[in-house]
């Protein structure tokens, strides 16, 4: 048995109620009422289906703006560092090319050698014998490095010119440095006159493929399995 809630109301009263709210709900406020009712909760539901696409892409629009104004700023100072290396480049050209000059891409062997014997002609020095462990290639590999050969002079001439030589040696454009330097004294009984002899080793320094003293290859290939 189903219990109503007027149940507990007298039926007199009861009927009264009931017959009150069907009164109530068949005038036209109470059903304009809940037609509206119902029309709001259809358009919040439609508007919210609705504006959840401009939404995402509203979201969507300002992360591109973000983005784009990082992309901006960095942009900004790369335009700002470029102008900055713009007005310093004269100055780095020049130190660029001094410094290719000192430390060229290849060892200029040839270039070297007739550098040295013009200084040693200059200074009236003469050079009894020249010594190289081996003669560096030209060519430069693909990974060059910094590297340096030897070049072993054996000079007769007294110490201000040798010493005048060295000087020179050393000041040229070409990074040049004296790796050992050994001086004697010779005496000819027969002239009864003494002599200097000196053997200067000049270390020549270059960007290129390191030189492969004799021997080395066969070391490594032992040593590889």
């Amino acid at each position: 048995m189903i219990h109503s809630p007027f149940s507990s109301i007298p039926s007199a009263p009861r009927n009264q109620t009931v017959r009150q709210l069907q009164q109530f709900y068949q005038k036209p406020i109470a059903k304009v009422s809940t037609e509206l009712i119902a029309t709001l909760l259809a358009v919040i539901l439609l508007a919210l289906f609705a504006i959840r696409p401009t939404l995402l892409t509203m979201s969507q629009l300002l992360h591109d703006i973000e983005d784009r104004r990082k992309t901006s700023d960095a942009l900004s100072k790369k335009i700002a560092s470029l102008s900055t290396l713009s007005s310093e480049l004269p100055t780095l050209k020049n130190e660029v090319s001094l410094l290719h000059k000192a430390i060229p891409n290849t060892p200029n062997f040839d270039g070297f050698m007739r550098r040295l014997e013009y200084v040693a002609t200059a200074h009236t020095v003469l050079i009894n014998s020249l010594q190289v462990t081996q003669v560096p290639k030209e060519a430069t590999s693909t990974a060059p490095q910094l590297t340096s050969y030897l070049i072993s002079v054996n000079l007769k001439a007294p110490y201000p010119l040798v010493r005048a030589f060295i000087a020179e040696m050393l000041a040229m454009d070409r990074y040049v440095s004296v790796d050992s330097l050994v001086m004697n004294a010779k005496r000819d009984e027969f002239e009864k006159t003494s002599s200097l002899i000196t053997t200067i080793a000049f270390r020549v320094a270059y960007y290129g493929t390191p030189i492969q003293l004799p021997g080395s290859s066969a070391k490594k290939d032992e040593k590889t399995p």
